[in-house]
């Protein structure tokens, strides 16, 4: 996930911690929205589990979908 932030702060000019707030953004947004088959192999292609995300990001799509 480090180089992914890495590369959006390198494209975007933003800071590595404005960047990791928007891969995490990103991530949640696409967690929520997208089949759980799928969010579990973008979380292994990331290398993620949930201890790698924020709080915030740990919610199943049906949890999202509920707020």
């Amino acid at each position: 996930m480090q180089d992914l932030i890495v590369s959006v702060s390198r494209e975007t000019a933003l800071s590595e911690e404005q960047s990791a707030a928007a891969v995490s953004s990103t991530l949640r947004f696409l967690s929520a929205r997208l089949p759980s088959p799928v969010v579990g192999q973008l979380h292994e292609l990331m290398q993620l589990d949930h201890s790698g995300l924020s709080a915030d990001s740990a919610h199943s799509p049906t949890e999202e979908s509920d707020r």
